[in-house]
């Protein structure tokens, strides 16, 4: 109270204003760590790199969004900073759970620029070689696919050696890769889904990222 002869004027006391810089902080590290980590695992899971940016951008961003307005509606209370973060944490889930739900839509095996072809004896059916590169060093990835278009699966991914040298078809399913070992890998695909019973990676190094884990052998079926 301030005195003024007989009238006193009550004085206000406006509360400390609290800072938005741990708040700050706390988003710019879990955005950084959360958009790499989203980032990498989509790209991982066959998510071709910009698509992954930008649904990890999305995510992240509205996780920040979500915390900046958390932080707003709480202002002047007590752990809102903590109650803000514990949000974006939260919105951060949902984004992967819908991240994951998407993923078959999101994907793309990327199996690099088709070249050459060579049509079954039936002409429904034609091996499609992908050419690619692993920095400096050449790279196939062999696909099955319907003349027609539709359905496409791949069935042999090498890089640098062994390199296919010719590839033939012996049956109207059946498929032989010959490469420059003089090694021969054959396989004989389903007519109606095109599935291999199983799918070659003579360089594993090479197939750790989607679709190609789960391939079945590394080198030709009896050597």
């Amino acid at each position: 109270m301030v005195g003024d002869g007989d009238a006193t004027v009550p004085v206000v006391v406006a509360p400390p204003r609290r800072s938005r810089t741990p708040l700050i902080i706390g988003m710019v590290v879990a955005g950084a760590v959360y958009g790499a980590f989203g980032v990498s695992t989509l790209w991982w899971r066959g998510v071709p790199l910009v698509g992954s940016v930008l649904v990890a951008g999305v995510g992240v961003g509205t996780a920040i969004v979500v915390a900046l307005l958390v932080d707003r509606i709480m202002w002047g209370r007590r752990g809102r900073t903590l109650v803000a973060l514990v949000a974006a944490h939260l919105m951060v889930g949902v984004a992967m759970l819908a991240a994951s739900a998407a993923l078959p839509s999101l994907r793309d095996p990327q199996f690099g620029d088709p070249g050459d072809r060579v049509v079954s004896p039936d002409g429904r059916f034609e091996v499609v070689t992908y050419d690619w590169s692993a920095m400096i060093d050449p790279g196939w990835t062999m696909v099955v696919e319907r003349v027609d278009g539709g359905d496409r699966e791949w069935f042999w991914l090498g890089a640098e050696s062994p390199a296919p040298v010719e590839v033939r078809f012996v049956a109207p399913t059946g498929i032989e890769v010959h490469d420059d070992y003089g090694q021969v890998w054959a396989l004989t695909f389903d007519p109606d889904t095109l599935d291999p019973p199983g799918r070659s990676c003579p360089r594993p190094e090479y197939c750790w990222r989607w679709p190609y884990p789960e391939y079945t052998r590394s080198s030709p079926v009896g050597t």
